[in-house]
């Protein structure tokens, strides 16, 4: 599945891994094979919109439309969807069903 492929499905980040915010970027280490990853601020917004509970996709975007009001909407689903399929092949986020 592709984070392109409905606008309702909801994503999570996994439980298990460590975040650290520092200076509006966020900081995740996955200690089950040692990688860690740096978010600049729009990435961090969309983690931060997870981090408590599921987000669908169309969450996600008026998110970062009431941050980024500038950037056209098509703009903001294209980085949007990247984000977070590049997240589901990572294995940092996964799909609720």
């Amino acid at each position: 599945m592709s984070a392109s492929d409905a606008q309702t499905q909801a994503f999570a980040p996994r439980p298990d891994l460590l975040t650290e915010s520092i200076d509006g970027e966020m900081l995740i280490l996955d200690l089950t094979n040692d990688n860690h990853f740096s978010l600049n601020a729009s990435a961090t917004l969309i983690w931060q919109a997870m981090a408590h509970e599921p987000a669908t996709k169309a969450d996600l975007l008026q998110s970062l439309r009431a941050r980024y009001s500038q950037v056209p909407i098509e703009e903001l689903e294209t980085d949007l969807d990247e984000i977070l399929n590049t997240w589901l092949e990572q294995g940092l986020i996964h799909p609720i069903a």
